[in-house]
């Protein structure tokens, strides 16, 4: 759990980046991995941005990735909240989660 997280209102307030799995990887599809990956990725270059995007130090069109990152950062921070009696299986998440990032 981390603390910032937490103090967003994001609950469960686990750090999608910090927190590895060495089993995942076999236990998905080559599809449900594409998701997490792209997922990764967007999620690292806010967070690597976050800083300049909120002073405004960013300027859109300067880079395609981070404008990226920008357009489903609070898309994908929505998808990772969850109430505590809130219940979503694997494949309905992975459905979700490819339908906010237009993977098919």
């Amino acid at each position: 759990m981390d603390r910032k997280i937490a103090e967003r209102g994001r609950f469960p307030s686990i750090n999608i980046l910090r927190s590895v799995s060495r089993t995942m990887p076999n236990c998905n599809s080559e599809f449900e991995n594409k998701i997490v990956k792209k997922a990764r990725q967007l999620l690292a270059t806010y967070e690597d941005m976050a800083d300049m995007i909120k002073i405004g130090a960013y300027r859109k069109g300067s880079a395609p990735t981070i404008d990226e990152a920008i357009k489903y950062y609070n898309q994908i921070e929505q998808f990772l909240m969850q109430d505590s009696n809130e219940f979503v299986n694997l494949e309905t998440g992975y459905k979700e989660l490819s339908k906010i990032l237009g993977i098919n």
